[in-house]
């Protein structure tokens, strides 16, 4: 594609990565924020590429979709409609395995659902989690001024940790140490009681997980 810098207006192709895999050797790069990130050759101002991204596992079938610009609501649903009815028709015309599917809008969003994916974490579970600290399961965080996202760098097997995020300028404030076992309960909830599997479905229908659906009303 060629790019324009919007510095020195000079004219460059740039050949962006919109497809990965768990052996791609742009996972680092993403994971870094330097993904599809490209100097000007003129001036050097360093440019961000947007491009829709997709991150494909086929042997633990699961994909991951990224839009490249931020989509009013309405579209956004119709984009997860399409997706999910895409990704069926697929797998039934192909007589595979109907991937797992995740649709989400902003690049750390993005880099949460492949890292839970890598780590065999349900992110459904995950955001069910979130709600509940949100909800008195943790002091000094609240919905409206802070977004949590699961900080895959700092795991353990004793604990999950969350970055705590400011809402307004988008950079984190601290970390949010959970229980291990505290989630595994909460997981083992899930799988023994019939009526918290239809609450977990009722709450994440399709291919959104985001705990933004449990803060808004549904039906």
């Amino acid at each position: 594609m060629e790019l324009a810098c919007p510095h020195c207006k000079k004219h460059f192709d740039f050949e962006p990565v919109t497809i990965l895999t768990p052996d791609s050797e742009h996972l680092a790069e993403l994971f870094r924020g330097s993904l599809n990130s490209v100097a000007c050759p003129q001036c050097q101002a360093m440019l961000n590429v947007p491009v829709q991204l997709i991150y494909r596992d086929h042997q633990r079938p699961f994909m991951a979709v990224q839009p490249p610009h931020p989509l009013p609501p309405e579209e956004e649903a119709a984009m997860a409609l399409r997706l999910d009815e895409s990704a069926t028709e697929a797998a039934l015309d192909e007589g595979l395995e109907r991937p797992t599917v995740r649709l989400v809008f902003t690049r750390p969003d993005f880099i949460e659902k492949i890292a839970l994916h890598r780590q065999g974490l349900d992110d459904r579970i995950v955001e069910y989690a979130k709600f509940q600290l949100f909800n008195g399961g943790a002091e000094g965080i609240n919905p409206q001024r802070h977004r949590l996202l699961f900080d895959f760098t700092q795991q353990a097997e004793d604990r999950i940790v969350f970055l705590i995020y400011d809402r307004k300028t988008g950079r984190p404030v601290r970390i949010l140490q959970v229980p291990m076992a505290e989630f595994q309960n909460l997981v083992k909830e899930f799988q023994t009681n019939s009526e918290a599997r239809q609450e977990l479905e009722h709450c994440f229908p399709g291919c959104r997980v985001d705990i933004d659906m449990l803060l808004e009303p549904h039906s």
